[in-house]
């Protein structure tokens, strides 16, 4: 499904305020890349830091570090600045595939559930671009396996890079490339209650063109059928460490 990044940042900035409240996998993922970071890095920028979750996590940390958090939905950029105001941090709406730093200017170049929402290839290049010699890149994303159930369906699913399509262009940028692969199930009470989470936390669910119009409650009921414990979803995270 192609992307749309005026829908997307208009999605985005609608669920700022209650992203955190809802966004659970996200949380894992950022919590994940936070741990993957090994030392102090003198400056450190995050791409698509959505409310500053995981920048907040190394502001705390690495109080000596300089940190700059960007995204391109101003309603996570509004919702950053209220909620993370230390003299370390800086946030600003920008685009992760047109970055406005100077070559050479990162440490530590860091992103949580933001590739995919973007020109995955783009937004590694210019990761590569802002990172001064020898500087990492730690980032976390998703990959195809994600949603599998609702793609069998004939529901409409962004469409995420393979493992090696990730790995062939991160080869192509970094001497040491590291990614590594999770699948993990959530479970929800029934579909709805997917489609729930995912407008809470700005993404959506449509029908695939060939069931527009036609997928009632029932339809959708009997797609996902529900047992006592309810229906089981699939993501796929990808996790890299280059450098």
């Amino acid at each position: 499904m192609p992307l749309n990044k005026n829908i997307i940042k208009e999605n985005f900035s609608k669920s700022a305020a209650n992203y955190d409240q809802s966004a659970n996998i996200q949380r894992q993922m950022l919590e994940k890349v936070f741990s993957l970071v090994d030392h102090e890095y003198q400056t450190i920028l995050d791409v698509g830091c959505g409310t500053g979750a995981l920048v907040k996590l190394l502001a705390d940390k690495y109080p000596s570090s300089q940190i700059v958090g960007i995204d391109f939905a101003p309603g996570m950029i509004k919702c950053a600045n209220l909620k993370i105001i230390k003299p370390n941090v800086k946030f600003a709406v920008e685009d992760g595939e047109k970055l406005p730093f100077e070559p050479a200017k990162f440490d530590l170049v860091v992103s949580s559930a933001a590739l995919q929402w973007m020109d995955y290839r783009a937004g590694i290049k210019e990761a590569v671009r802002v990172l001064k010699p020898g500087g990492k890149f730690i980032f976390a994303t998703f990959g195809p396996r994600t949603l599998q159930e609702g793609r069998r369906a004939g529901l409409s699913v962004n469409t995420f890079p393979a493992q090696s399509d990730l790995e062939q262009t991160l080869q192509q940028c970094f001497k040491a490339v590291n990614l590594q692969s999770e699948v993990v199930i959530h479970k929800y009470a029934n579909i709805f209650e997917l489609f729930k989470y995912l407008k809470e936390i700005g993404a959506r669910y449509p029908a695939s063109s060939k069931n527009n119009g036609l997928l009632t409650k029932n339809k959708l009921l009997s797609m996902f059928p529900v047992s006592d414990s309810g229906i089981e979803v699939s993501y796929e995270i990808l996790y890299g460490v280059c450098n």
